[in-house]
């Protein structure tokens, strides 16, 4: 089967995969109202994941791609192919729908195919409606304020003069 992938993953870009939020920028994948922080390398194996869904990506590719050259690179794969699971909210015992899937002998692949996070879906779309109803509130009540007070007959239109007497201490050492 061919890869007609159409969109590529943009390491800056924030994206969506399964109905998470996933920020690379910001190390956070987001789902269900909950916001995981995660390690640079974690973020950088999932990144490396999404360049080919669907695909299994072999070990030694992604230990390549995110801890070249270093040692005990084994086990830090396993480790953050755990934490990107928990972070992703990955169901391990459903391997149906398991996001990302071991294959025995060669490496991991990732299940759901990345796609852009779309306007609607993005916190700043939510960001500017908010503002707009803030603002729209204020011009409202600005307004009824105004209204309110424009023929008030109590209030002066000119503050009138009066006589007044300033009562100051005197100092003896003054005098």
């Amino acid at each position: 089967m061919a890869n007609t992938q159409l969109w590529t993953v943009d390491k800056d870009m924030p994206f969506q995969l399964a109905g998470r939020r996933v920020d690379p920028a910001r190390l956070e994948i987001s789902y269900a109202g909950e916001t995981s922080v995660v390690e640079p390398r974690v973020m950088a194996l999932l990144l490396r994941l999404c360049e080919a869904p669907a695909q299994p990506v072999r070990r030694d590719v992604l230990i390549d791609a995110v801890w070249p050259g270093s040692p005990g690179a084994e086990s830090s794969l396993s480790n953050a192919v755990s934490l990107l699971r928990q972070a992703l909210n990955d169901q391990a015992g459903a391997s149906a729908e398991q996001l990302i899937k071991t294959v025995p002998k060669l490496g991991y692949r990732l299940t759901a195919v990345p796609s852009p996070v779309t306007q609607t879906n993005s916190k700043a779309g939510s960001r500017g409606k908010l503002g707009a109803a803030a603002l729209g509130i204020t011009l409202v009540g600005g307004l009824l304020f105004w209204l309110a007070t424009r023929n008030s007959a109590s209030v002066p239109s000119v503050v009138e003069a009066r006589p007044f007497i300033v009562v100051a201490p005197i100092n003896s050492e003054d005098a």
